[in-house]
């Protein structure tokens, strides 16, 4: 929830499309893949291009997990810059569990080995580093600062905070102009199948035009859903109805890209849960994300999933607010290993899918140490018929 006077940093498009929203998440982690590309490329043809030690391969999901569930006291392989944090005790599955003394001690000595000189000086003369050692908990024990939690209100100045969500910030793109034309075009029907005729009628190749490709066969499956009146069923749908029946387009908007969206298996309770500065109960989490985006051997992004709407539940807080933070600098810095280069350029998306409501969050590094969490507004999938042009209209 945020903080009531930081209302106006979050990310924001001029209307909340879901087709606008599908957009900026290709081309955000399509980007990430061709700054990879460009700086493999250079990395190839000038090994003085960069100042680190070439680092050991990229590490699987199973890796990632033991590094979360055991203990230990090893920094990562990369510089100052880009260091990472673990916490040491495995026990808690629950979120109400806090820090132990020992943690405190280590994350403290964490934060002394930090050089200041690199740190991130505000326009107030505040040092971020300085302010989050006093706060070392949750996700903030891994350097990550999710300025949409109200806790930061309490060390931060409004103004403080809205230059750390403003600094570097990247807005989100428009469609293009054949996407944009294509959605204002479509026009709504009072018969459905008259309507899914009218859609289907035009041929978009999926290799001249994918993106308009794309965009028909989504709607046309958003008329499937629409045609048995899946939203109003009174059979109670699965997390794994809604992603790949009513979230679809969002795994199907990379097909034309060499972005690989791939589904990843569930495993509850290993390990231990990172800590909540809120005692939220304890409840089944899996490790790994829904989904993982892909290119090549590379993951660039995840997604998140939970049948129900609920943005103070036990599910969304944990998914969106600790472990899907989690999970991204995990792929940052494994990125930042091999391409250290894209330290202040590189963005990783979480997707948080709650029910049919859907979110996009970013995490980078915009200066110093800290990765910061941005989040876009909230949008839905249109479940009335009668709104469904206007609704998935830019």
């Amino acid at each position: 929830m945020l903080h009531p006077k930081q209302q106006n940093v979050k990310i924001c498009l001029s209307k909340k499309s879901i087709f606008l929203f599908s957009y900026n998440l290709h081309e955000n982690t399509v980007e990430s893949a061709k700054e990879i590309s460009v700086q493999a490329y250079t990395l190839r043809h000038d090994k003085a291009a960069s100042p680190y030690p070439e680092t050991k391969k990229t590490q699987s999901w199973e890796e990632i997990e033991n590094a979360l569930s055991k203990e230990s006291k090893q920094l990562s392989s990369m510089k100052s810059s880009c260091k990472y944090i673990t916490s040491h005790d495995s026990s808690s599955s629950s979120l109400s569990y806090r820090l132990t003394k020992q943690d405190k001690n280590y994350t403290e000595e964490i934060y002394e080995e930090l050089n200041s000189q690199k740190m991130w000086t505000l326009s107030t003369g505040t040092i971020v580093e300085m302010k989050m050692t006093k706060l070392a908990e949750g996700p903030c024990h891994s350097l990550i600062l999710d300025t949409d939690d109200k806790t930061w209100g309490e060390y931060f100045t409004q103004e403080e905070l809205e230059e750390i969500q403003a600094h570097k910030a990247k807005p989100l793109k428009p469609l293009p102009s054949e996407l944009f034309e294509y959605l204002n075009n479509i026009t709504q029907d009072e018969d459905i199948e008259t309507m899914h005729e009218s859609i289907a009628r035009t041929y978009y190749s999926p290799k001249k035009n994918p993106s308009c490709y794309w965009a028909q066969k989504s709607l046309l499956d958003g008329l499937d859903l629409h045609m048995p009146d899946f939203f109003k069923s009174f059979i109670e749908h699965s997390k794994r109805d809604y992603l790949s029946r009513v979230w679809r387009l969002i795994l199907t908007v990379f097909d034309s890209s060499e972005i690989c969206s791939k589904a990843s298996s569930f495993e509850s309770n290993r390990g231990r849960q990172i800590a909540s500065v809120t005692n939220i109960g304890r409840k089944k989490s899996a490790k790994r994300p829904d989904h993982i985006f892909r290119y090549g051997s590379f993951e660039l992004g995840i997604s998140e999933a939970a049948k129900v709407s609920d943005e103070n539940g036990d599910k969304d807080i944990k998914d969106s607010r600790i472990k899907a933070p989690k999970l991204m600098k995990d792929l940052m810095q494994k990125i930042l290993e091999n391409k250290p280069g894209l330290i202040n350029t590189l963005r990783i998306p979480s997707i948080i899918m709650s029910g049919l409501d859907i979110n996009m969050h970013i995490l980078d590094i915009p200066e110093g140490y800290v990765s910061r969490i941005t989040r876009t507004e909230t949008y839905s999938y249109p479940n009335e018929y009668m709104s469904f042009a206007s609704e998935i209209k830019p």
